[in-house]
């Protein structure tokens, strides 16, 4: 069981301005996890790249205990599916294990650590895609909302 007193906010954009997640509550969690709203990547995404800084960063050790799957997702008010597939996402690359016993606890430090703009990159450029947006269409946006236009 990971120590209660080795907690640790951070701040990322996962959904729900404000949401706190791993407090007093959940004794078993290393990290205290705190998201803010606004951000337009989906919410298994950020909280599989939230994990995967803190568990690169040192701040979530090999052995430390996740809150449950539906724990988490009530206290950041997302689905319980986009936990789960984060959670499945880091399982499948051997950073996190899960077992009935002792739930989920980080196995392994990543490989590779995401770079966020990139992956930040990428999800605007299929977006704009999507929506039908020129390069230069999705430049201008990009250089407005930079310059706080």
């Amino acid at each position: 069981m990971a120590d209660p007193s080795n907690r640790a906010a951070f701040a990322g954009a996962v959904g729900g301005v404000g949401r706190v997640a791993g407090g007093d509550a959940h004794p078993e969690c290393a990290v205290r996890l705190r998201f803010e709203g606004g951000c337009w990547r989906r919410g298994w995404r950020r909280v599989r790249d939230q994990l995967v800084r803190l568990i690169g960063g040192g701040v979530l050790p090999v052995g430390a205990r996740l809150p449950a799957i539906r724990q988490l997702a009530a206290d950041l008010g997302l689905a319980a599916g986009a936990i789960a597939r984060a959670y499945r996402e880091l399982e499948t690359e051997g950073v996190l294990t899960t077992g009935r016993r002792q739930g989920t606890v980080v196995a392994a430090l990543p490989s590779h650590a995401p770079n966020p703009l990139s992956a930040a990159a990428a999800e605007f450029v299929a977006t704009a895609r999507s929506l039908g947006a020129s390069e230069g269409e999705a430049l201008n946006a990009v250089r407005a909302h930079y310059l706080g236009e």
